[in-house]
């Protein structure tokens, strides 16, 4: 049963589809390992719920948050300058847009 007060976890979904939390893993990031029966049910639960993977444990689980720290110190300076420019433009040359 969903938690009242949160969004839905991969166990509430597991829980509602009737299987384990690693088979609604699996349907999320290997659906081919998955009998297409199971994965309907799963992704039926999935939007009953509203549930949204977390990049949050995404980022835990795979050990990458994706992002960069910078400190700058003398940010007139023109070389730390262009760094914190090159590093502000990089990600949206990649096709991803910077978080701050």
């Amino acid at each position: 049963m969903p938690r009242a007060h949160a969004r839905p976890s991969i166990r509430d979904v597991a829980a509602a589809a009737g299987v384990s939390y690693q088979t609604v893993s699996r349907v999320l990031n290997e659906p081919s390992l998955v009998r297409a029966e199971t994965a309907r049910r799963v992704l039926a639960a999935i939007d009953e719920l509203g549930y949204r993977p977390s990049r949050a444990a995404r980022s835990l689980a795979r050990n990458d948050s994706m992002m960069i720290g910078v400190v700058r110190v003398h940010a007139a300076l023109v070389g730390p300058h262009l760094t914190s420019l090159a590093i502000d433009e990089g990600p949206s040359a990649a096709g991803t847009r910077p978080r701050r």
